[in-house]
């Protein structure tokens, strides 16, 4: 797994996400308009507050896939305040089918 970037105010502290991950942080970034500002960073893992602008534009992005399915389960996606994309997608079958932006 490579480095994490953080928009908006998530749970948990980045810092520590990273330490745990063993991986480098881009840090936390309050807002941002386009989601080419994070991928352009190459980091690997984007986390974001859950029903964003930004979340559903990153939903919309065919160069990241929402990691729900394997964090959450597709039962309990929706009871998570963030939502973690990956900026390497993954296939159909490791998402969870109905759900989408929001």
């Amino acid at each position: 797994m490579g480095s994490i970037a953080v928009v908006g105010r998530v749970p948990p502290d980045h810092h520590y996400l990273a330490y745990l991950l063993n991986v480098q942080s881009f840090g936390n970034v309050v807002k941002v308009d386009d989601p080419a500002e994070i991928l352009s960073s190459g980091t690997e893992l984007v986390i974001v507050p859950r029903g964003t602008a930004l979340a559903q534009q990153l939903w919309k992005d065919r160069r990241v896939a929402s990691a729900d399915k394997q964090l959450f389960g597709c039962n309990e996606v929706n009871q998570h305040p963030v939502e973690v994309f990956l900026t390497r997608p993954l296939p159909a079958s490791d998402t969870c089918p109905g759900i989408g932006p929001g």
